[in-house]
């Protein structure tokens, strides 16, 4: 009945959005009862048949945006659906949508309706990318790493183009943006002889992952992993810094929700940030082998050691100086870079110390190398 209305009226975004809800319902319906895949998809195709007509008559009204989302949605069709769910939470002036939605609550004003639809069309967006998130692309990320592992270069090809797919209709995923540079490199390693340079994979790689640090500047494994790439490149400097930056990172982000091999590992957010800090550390630790604590380390005054006066303090520089290279913690916490500046100058025992000295763990704030450090000039 509904559809026969709306193909008698084709001009009636009403008629057109009874027959698209009355659609998307009997699919709905026919999942519940589990029928075949078949049945339930021709009422959902139906229904974004409807709803399309209904939002070219309606363009500016937000509520049939959502609904064509949502049949989008049911349909599979995730990329449409995101472009029309962002179309519906973005009209600037959105149309009263009980001039053309059947059922709607009529006593309101059209001022209370229209700010009532923009409420409900950005949790539809964002209750989506939630989805999106958690369900879709991890998915979508085993299907493409097993398909990484085939031997046929024809699949291998097809699931680096699908990663960059999922990267560019997914840009707020972290995820995604992930898993299109790990595809990246796990396609060049694999067809790359091993005597061969990798590089400018390893280049290409780095400008996707340092365009999603960006992005996701919370994120410590994509600090993690372009402190790597950085490393490969041998820009042990650049590496350096990033791991700082990591280790830096105020309430970083969960890592289960961005990593991209899914692997079981510790149960919660807590212990998962603090298992990604520790290796981020132990790359510091290779960049950086004894550049804080080389004498603490091994038992050693500082006499007789080979540096010359220029690169002693040049040393020490760093350890204090704006690069932060040690990298301090309490109650492990990062303490910023000024605080210990600040503690370190008004350290009474530094008085007594001559700057060959170690100090003490209270100036060291809890390092991680030991519990001396050596001084330095602030």
């Amino acid at each position: 009945m509904a559809a026969a209305l709306a193909d008698a009226q084709p001009s009636s975004a009403v008629a057109t959005n009874l027959a698209g809800g009355l659609y998307h319902n009997a699919g709905f319906d026919a999942f519940k009862r589990s029928e075949s895949r078949e049945v339930v998809e021709g009422f959902y195709q139906r229904a974004v048949m409807y709803y399309a007509a209904a939002s070219r008559l309606a363009p500016t009204c937000a509520v049939t945006a959502m609904y064509h989302a949502d049949a989008l949605a049911a349909c599979e069709r995730n990329v449409e659906a995101y472009a029309e769910y962002q179309r519906a939470a973005s009209m600037p002036d959105p149309a009263d949508p009980a001039e053309y939605n059947a059922g709607l609550d009529f006593n309101r004003s059209a001022a209370d309706s229209k700010r009532l639809t923009v409420a409900e069309a950005q949790r539809s967006l964002k209750n989506f990318q939630g989805w999106i998130t958690r369900s879709y692309v991890p998915r979508q990320a085993q299907r493409v790493m097993q398909d990484l592992k085939s031997t046929e270069i024809r699949t291998a090809v097809q699931a680096v183009k699908d990663a960059n797919g999922l990267a560019k209709a997914y840009p707020f995923c972290a995820r995604a943006q992930l898993l299109r540079a790990y595809a990246l490199l796990e396609q060049a390693n694999s067809l790359l002889p091993q005597n061969l340079d990798n590089t400018p994979a390893l280049e290409r790689a780095l400008a996707m992952v340092t365009e999603a640090s960006a992005a996701f500047d919370r994120s410590l494994l994509i600090a993690l992993f372009r402190a790597k790439l950085l490393c490969q490149l041998h820009r042990n400097d650049d590496a350096a810094e990033e791991c700082v930056r990591a280790l830096s990172i105020r309430r970083p982000g969960d890592p289960a929700k961005e990593n991209v091999l899914r692997i079981a590992g510790d149960v919660d957010r807590k212990s998962r940030i603090a298992s990604v800090k520790q290796e981020v550390m132990v790359l510091f630790h290779y960049l950086r082998p004894g550049s804080i604590v080389t004498l603490a380390q091994n038992g050693e005054s500082d006499e007789g050691s080979d540096d010359s006066e220029e690169e002693y303090r040049h040393r020490q520089s760093t350890m204090y100086g704006h690069k932060a290279l040690h990298i301090p913690f309490v109650a492990g916490e990062v303490v910023p870079q000024e605080i210990v500046n600040i503690f370190a100058l008004h350290c009474q025992a530094r008085s007594k110390c001559s700057a060959r000295k170690t100090v003490c763990h209270i100036c060291s704030f809890e390092g991680n190398y030991d519990a001396r450090v050596e001084s330095s000039e602030v």
